[in-house]
């Protein structure tokens, strides 16, 4: 996108592309049908893994949601995945911030401080005093790494909500 249109591209790169051409109006029609398959592709997952984890964790609320119908309590179930991606759709406008929440909570602590931490907590009576320095600096790093990056994250998000909803 940075190369056809140089600073202008905007985020999605569809808002570059000329409004008036066939050729994009056909992208759009097919980022439409890409999202569209995606979504129920995605949503059957997750209605999925919540029927199972409802037969095994909650059978009463199974029971009380599907009656003596399964397509309806299917219907419900699906509605209710859907409503919630809604709902996150409007709190969180542009999904790569979110990702970059989960990132900051989950490559930095999963890559790079629990590793360390995990080998201190099964080796440490056989660690020289060195080792559980560099153990522990990991471990505080990472976790400080973390912090920062979940902290940027978080602004990024709030600014963002706040200038979608109260028009900051």
């Amino acid at each position: 996108g940075f190369l056809a249109y140089g600073a202008a591209v905007q985020s999605p790169i569809t808002m570059s592309l000329p409004s008036n051409t066939v050729s994009s109006k056909i992208a759009h029609l097919c980022l439409m049908v890409h999202v569209l398959v995606a979504y129920c592709i995605e949503s059957y997952v997750i209605v999925i893994g919540l029927e199972e984890f409802l037969d095994s964790k909650a059978p009463r609320i199974r029971e009380a949601l599907y009656g003596k119908s399964p397509k309806i309590g299917w219907a419900v179930l699906s509605g209710m995945v859907l409503v919630g991606s809604v709902v996150v759709a409007f709190c969180v406008p542009n999904f790569g911030d979110l990702m970059s929440l989960y990132s900051s909570i989950g490559i930095f602590s999963l890559s790079f401080a629990v590793p360390p931490l995990l080998w201190m907590v099964y080796n440490y009576d056989s660690m020289t005093n060195a080792s559980v320095v560099l153990h522990s600096l990991l471990v505080v790093g990472a976790g400080t790494a973390g912090l920062l990056g979940l902290g940027a994250s978080a602004q990024t998000i709030l600014s963002q909500l706040r200038m979608r909803f109260l028009a900051v």
